[in-house]
């Protein structure tokens, strides 16, 4: 009986504040990891479908497909080849498939 009396005078041990303190602290490190998790999931998805989307971009510019709906093709664009040291001097024809905002393009002799 004594040692349970000596043991509820001691100060020996966390009070009920600091314990209180200390799982407010862990539920609110668990939302933000919660948050965190969540944010991280929608942004993954997004990113996901811009890949697919620029992925069947690159794939039609270099299957040179101009039935693709971001597609448009030039056929009537040419190249010009200089070089001042030998005089040669030389254009050719090309078709140019490209994406509707020009950001890739493939080129084919015309």
């Amino acid at each position: 009986m004594k040692r349970a009396i000596l043991k509820l005078k001691s100060w020996a041990g966390e009070s009920f504040s600091e314990v209180l303190v200390a799982l407010l602290i862990v539920a609110l490190a668990s939302m933000l990891l919660a948050a965190m998790y969540s944010a991280s999931g929608s942004v993954d998805a997004k990113v996901k479908q811009e890949d697919s989307e620029f992925y069947k971009e690159v794939s039609a510019v270099e299957a040179m497909d101009a039935t693709a709906p971001s597609m448009t093709t030039d056929p009537t664009e040419s190249i010009e080849i200089k070089d001042d040291s030998s005089g040669f001097n030389a254009t050719i024809s090309v078709n140019v498939y490209q994406t509707d905002d020009g950001t890739l393009k493939s080129y084919e002799k015309g």
